[in-house]
């Protein structure tokens, strides 16, 4: 897979733009320095990436299958499931600096939900309704 994500990474002339790290233990700087984080998934079950994202304050691009519900309407990003939308939101966030502060703004705030405490409480939660 990586073999054939490389070609087309050098077909298209983004080897100054795209690099492929494979597995990395800390994966922190990488999200710092990036400026939108982009999901590309059918579907996730919950998306710690996402969330990590958020807590740096990175404005998301993704299929809907990959955003947690409790997201989705909290203006942190941008969803699409059609790829010329999608494209078409990750330029709108390079170009448009105001919406991408905005977002910004909102990802960080959304992310204070997320901790240890209220993840353990939201499964104890659901345990007990089972």
């Amino acid at each position: 897979l990586t073999t054939a994500i490389n070609i087309k990474i050098k077909k298209y002339g983004l080897c100054e733009n795209v690099s492929i790290v494979g597995y990395v233990s800390n994966p922190y700087p990488y999200i710092k320095n990036t400026d939108i984080i982009c999901l590309t998934s059918k579907s996730e079950g919950f998306s710690t990436f996402l969330i990590e994202g958020l807590h740096f304050g990175k404005p998301f691009v993704s299929t809907s299958g990959a955003v947690p519900d409790e997201i989705k309407d909290k203006n942190c990003g941008f969803i699409f499931d059609d790829v010329s939308c999608y494209a078409n939101s990750i330029i709108k966030l390079i170009q448009n600096k105001n919406e991408y502060i905005i977002k910004s703004k909102n990802c960080y705030n959304e992310s204070k939900k997320y901790n240890i405490k209220s993840q353990i409480d939201n499964f104890e939660k659901m345990l007990k309704e089972v």
